[in-house]
């Protein structure tokens, strides 16, 4: 049939459109997934984010029928940046760290912008707490600040939630504290606290349990203000209810520009990974708090830690 001419000025602009739109990202929704996903991890193996990605990939090839790889980077703007710059087609995903990845962009250094991800959802959420070598005479905040020196920090370096998070801590609890940093993952300066490089640390639960659980370290302050972990005081106990706004959020995320039926397709098939009954049986043995949540609100907390942190740019520190 011979279409009007009007018509086609209406219908053949959409069809290009469309055209351009396929070439660009190089995938029909209607075909996804047809090869293996690369699935980009922000740290080494071992830390919170890989755990959380490890959890989550075993259900994720089943829902969407291919093989995940997984891509470890050491923590930084690296992993970020390959997430950001790669092709929006679907078959580049990855783990998004939240405050971390928002940090390193307000210290001005990135090639990215976290408002510009496709979010696709949320894998967890983690308390931070404050912890010391099982054997230090530390039983306490108090008796922390009864030490009559500074209190030693072992963390990660300017820019990473640990040292974000310990900068609050020394400034809430009003600690007479320093920061030893360098440590290229949260496992490393946990082992700086237990061989004696300092006197406590701060980080995330889920890679402090494996330490807590062998007796290694023990918990002195968990950063919520709920009933986290059973015996130990928590934020609003040490009169430092703030903290509690510092946590980590493991987003799942996708470069700029992605396709809404292949987010769609994505962000269904990591809900189903993130219910599947082995995803949940893995994440009680590893301890890992799963806190699924859809992509509107893995955006909404983007939105809350960009808050905060621009209040408190102070917190982040130098590179």
């Amino acid at each position: 049939m011979k279409l009007p001419a009007a018509v086609k000025r209406l219908v053949l602009p959409a069809i290009v459109i469309a055209g351009i739109l396929t070439g660009i990202t190089g995938v029909r929704a209607a075909d996804y997934p047809t090869k293996p996903i690369t699935f980009i991890i922000p740290a080494a193996p071992g830390g919170a984010y890989d755990i959380s990605a490890r959890l989550l990939i075993p259900a994720l090839q089943k829902a969407l029928g291919v093989t995940i790889l997984p891509q470890n980077f050491s923590a930084g703007p690296v992993a970020p940046t390959q997430l950001y710059k790669a092709r929006p087609d679907g078959y580049t995903i990855g783990i998004v760290s939240m405050p971390g990845t928002l940090l390193l962009q307000l210290m001005g250094s990135t090639d990215y912008d976290v408002d510009k991800y496709t979010w696709l959802g949320r894998v967890a959420h983690e308390t931070y707490a404050l912890a010391v070598a099982a054997n230090s005479p530390i039983n306490s905040i108090a008796a922390m600040k009864a030490l009559g020196r500074p209190v030693s920090f072992t963390s990660a370096g300017p820019g990473s939630t640990a040292f974000a998070a310990t900068q609050l801590a020394m400034r809430r609890l009003g600690l007479n504290a320093k920061i030893i940093t360098g440590y290229p993952s949260a496992p490393e300066y946990i082992l700086g606290v237990i061989r004696g490089d300092g006197d406590a640390v701060i980080t995330n639960l889920t890679a402090l349990t494996p330490f807590v659980t062998s007796h290694q370290v023990k918990l002195l302050l968990s950063f919520d203000d709920g009933n986290a972990v059973p015996g130990v005081p928590n934020a609003r106990a040490a009169h430092a209810p703030d903290l509690a706004k510092i946590s980590l959020d493991t987003l799942v995320g996708a470069p700029p520009g992605l396709p809404p039926e292949i987010r769609k397709r994505l962000s269904d098939a990591i809900a189903a990974a993130i219910r599947d009954p082995d995803t949940q049986a893995r994440a009680k043995t590893a301890s890992a708090d799963l806190a699924p949540g859809n992509a509107a609100q893995a955006a909404a907390v983007v939105a809350a830690q960009h808050a905060f942190f621009t209040k408190n740019a102070d917190l982040i520190g130098k590179p």
